[in-house]
């Protein structure tokens, strides 16, 4: 599904579009990461851990099903760009 090994050595992760539950505990892991993208995925909630990624520049949790994020996410120092936009779908029952 992903290439761990690849992220350790780019620093970067695009987790987007699989429809992925939760954030894998493998990816708390990569300390060194500065990119994490899991737009497009079934997330509901973040790990408290994402702070122990300590490099992060960019999040993209957007088009997930997130509606609170930990307070941890704050302890982010180097963090530029947080993406947590919503899909909300177009309303297409008939009007009466």
């Amino acid at each position: 599904m992903f290439e761990l090994h690849e992220a350790a050595q780019t620093n970067r992760l695009h987790l987007n579009g699989f429809t992925i539950p939760a954030i894998p505990a493998e990816v708390i892991e990569l300390e060194n990461l500065t990119e994490l993208n899991m737009s497009g995925n079934n997330l509901s909630n973040v790990v408290s851990e994402i702070d122990k990624i300590k490099g992060l520049t960019l999040v993209d949790f957007s088009y997930n099903r997130i509606k609170l994020l930990p307070p941890t996410i704050g302890k982010l120092k180097r963090l530029e760009t947080l993406n947590v936009q919503v899909y909300l779908p177009t309303d297409t029952r008939t009007k009466n």
